[in-house]
């Protein structure tokens, strides 16, 4: 698995564009796997409701440069997955596993 994280730069009014866009990938382990039921029918952030298409990625967090966030994507065997809703799993703070429910882009 490869985290995607594209930072929007900052965008100049008088151009009309964005200037110092980057796009940083990081090599990260984890599992894919279905959403349960329990989780059918709950909404993202944005409104959006789960699809029946839609997976969950848990990742770990060692060596991750920062930790994913919804709109990051995940490259998963060549395919681009949307992270729409990120739920960290964090024992005194300190996040070790990230559940990321992503969507295929």
């Amino acid at each position: 698995m490869t985290l995607r994280v594209v930072s929007e730069g900052t965008y100049d009014p008088s151009t009309g564009t964005a200037s110092g866009v980057t796009t940083t990938d990081t090599t990260c382990y984890g599992i894919m796997k279905t959403p349960s039921v329990q989780d059918a029918g709950q909404a993202y952030d944005d409104g959006s409701m789960v699809l029946a298409a839609d997976m969950i990625a848990t990742i770990g967090a060692h060596g991750l440069t920062a930790a994913p966030t919804p709109g990051n994507i995940l490259v998963i065997g060549g395919d681009a997955w949307t992270i729409k809703r990120v739920k960290p799993l964090a024992p005194a703070n300190v996040a070790i596993l990230y559940s990321c429910f992503i969507r295929e882009a």
